[in-house]
């Protein structure tokens, strides 16, 4: 065949892959639908006041944190770990209450009363001092009753601990591992795949490879950019499970001390 010129069958192979192409657009637009009509429900708008272009950004956002970081960030913001934290606070001072009414309140009084006998004025002064006994309500009940919620509001803040860490783990996980695969996509398979398709079309213009092989090295980059891009929404994903967990944006404490130890 002419140096540069496509044979028949490779016309045909051109054609199934771009009516392929058609396809997948087609159906990647009705998925796009479907999700902004989700996402309109979900905040409860019509989807039609949903911008059409592209909502946020997927850029690759770098490197997380270290692991020990989002621990203390997850403890200090988590709303499930704060409630047991306040419902323990709110029984030790239940606690302290109890405690100062086992203490007797004494009261002391000074009195004088003025009388007079046979003829006479006296002045007669009094002191009283008066101490209750508890007999009845001594506080005891109040005060294993503050206990009580105490040791289950400690037993909470440790079953919060573990479920949060359970959760960092798995999504941190996912997070470096999807990391590392972008790295591997932007620096070695991305630009690999580019030159291939870029030294395909050369040597067809030079007869070198036939449109077949054009079509391939293209099919292949357009393979490896949809992977790319389906890690990048899993690494995305994995960031905003973090950012769920630790109730915040997934940030590097500035410096470790005690006092990012991790609660007991």
């Amino acid at each position: 065949s002419d140096l540069g010129v496509a044979r028949p069958i490779e016309a045909d192979r051109a054609l199934v892959f771009a009516t392929q192409s058609r396809m997948d657009i087609r159906r990647i637009a009705a998925d796009q639908t479907i999700a902004r009509q989700a996402l309109a429900r979900a905040v409860g708008v019509d989807h039609s006041r949903l911008t059409t272009g592209p909502i946020g950004s997927l850029e690759h956002k770098g490197e997380l944190p270290p692991f020990d970081s989002l621990v203390v960030l997850a403890y200090q913001r988590s709303p499930a770990m704060q409630v047991p934290v306040v419902e323990e606070e709110v029984a030790q001072n239940e606690l302290a209450l109890g405690r100062a009414l086992r203490v007797p309140d004494i009261e002391v009084g000074l009195g004088v009363q003025h009388r007079r006998m046979e003829g006479a004025s006296h002045d007669l002064r009094g002191f009283q001092l008066t101490v209750p006994i508890p007999v009845f309500n001594n506080g005891q009940a109040d005060r294993e009753r503050a206990r009580a919620l105490i040791a289950g509001a400690k037993s909470r803040q440790s079953q919060a601990r573990q479920s949060l860490r359970s959760r960092l783990t798995a999504a941190y996980e996912t997070g470096r591992r999807t990391h590392d695969q972008l790295e591997a996509y932007l620096h070695q398979v991305l630009p690999a795949a580019r030159r291939a398709v870029a030294t395909s079309l050369e040597g067809y213009k030079a007869g070198e490879f036939s449109y077949l092989e054009v079509l391939d090295a293209q099919r292949s980059l357009a393979s490896t950019t949809q992977s790319y891009f389906e890690t990048l929404v899993d690494y995305q994903k994995s960031r905003a499970d973090l950012e769920e967990i630790v109730a915040g944006e997934v940030v590097e404490l500035p410096e470790h001390g005690d006092d990012h130890e991790e609660p007991r």
